[in-house]
């Protein structure tokens, strides 16, 4: 019985909870504010399930911003550090969406900085509301402004093509990419790298869909000075390509495969539909 009501406590009211989800409330809590049971347990489970997928310790950084609050917006699930707001960003219950000419958030870290390289990296983001046209980026980052030092998950080409880039946006051997325009982006997005084989994936309420693979080597660069970007890409230390769309979770990754994201992207749709009662469109 007391270990029992010990456990209970010390996981925020759920018992058997994983230390890390119980770390996440608990930071998000201090932030300001209020988790409710249904949120904790869904937290938890989405914790466990992908530890017990062997996917958590792929994850680099993993932002679920639908407190409503920039504070807790503003901090990373899996490592507990905090990135910055920066210009016009709305916190809305469910989502973070940018005014599409000021607001982004920084990560404050460097691709490089956490392990990513052309052969091994992936970017995720929940797109609940498409934004508008133009080139946009959902989270992204380039040294040079030849575009040669290059990683991120944008569209380009006014919007009209959807690209995963691991090394560099010109080089066609360093990204994937497939015709879909920015107005139509909507649902879980995903876009990984594993050996020479990277792919975009998107899951709807309908169901997952793999848009493209495609056979790729290591060509260029993976940033190493500029801090990943998300609502915008940090273009050689300058924001630029800011999007308007309504973001209800973001992130990078080590490389998976289409399998590992597969089963990632139902467990985060599980995770944000729960905790907002919203649903993935």
């Amino acid at each position: 019985m007391k270990y029992a009501l010990g456990n209970m406590l010390n996981g925020a009211g759920m018992i058997g909870s994983d230390v890390d989800a119980r770390a996440y409330i608990n930071a998000v809590v201090a932030a300001g504010v209020t988790v409710t049971s249904a949120q904790k347990n869904a937290i938890n489970n989405f914790v466990k399930a992908e530890k017990a997928g062997s996917r958590w310790t792929r994850h680099k950084r993993f932002y679920f911003p639908m407190w409503a609050n920039a504070s807790a917006n503003a901090i990373c699930m899996k490592s507990l550090t905090s990135g910055t707001f920066v210009g016009g960003v709305t916190h809305a219950s469910g989502y973070v969406q940018g005014d599409g000419t000021t607001g982004y958030f920084n990560m404050g870290v460097t691709p490089s900085a956490l392990g990513l390289t052309t052969i091994d990296a992936g970017f995720f983001a929940l797109i609940n509301q498409a934004g508008s046209s133009g080139t946009r980026a959902y989270l992204a980052c380039a040294d040079n402004v030849a575009n040669t030092t290059n990683c991120g998950l944008a569209t380009v080409s006014a919007g009209a093509i959807l690209v995963g880039s691991f090394g560099s946006l010109l080089d066609t051997s360093a990204n994937v990419s497939v015709p879909l325009t920015h107005q139509a982006t909507t649902g879980l997005i995903a876009t990984f790298k594993t050996g020479g084989s990277a792919f975009i994936q998107r899951r709807l309420t309908s169901g997952n869909s793999i848009l493209v693979t495609d056979t790729e080597g290591g060509a260029g660069t993976i940033p190493t000075v500029r801090n990943l970007y998300a609502l915008a890409t940090n273009y050689a230390g300058t924001a630029a390509s800011f999007t308007d769309a309504r973001l209800g979770s973001y992130g990078a990754s080590g490389g998976m495969s289409s399998a590992s994201v597969t089963d990632f992207t139902a467990n985060l749709k599980t995770l944000w539909e729960t905790c907002t009662g919203l649903t993935l469109p």
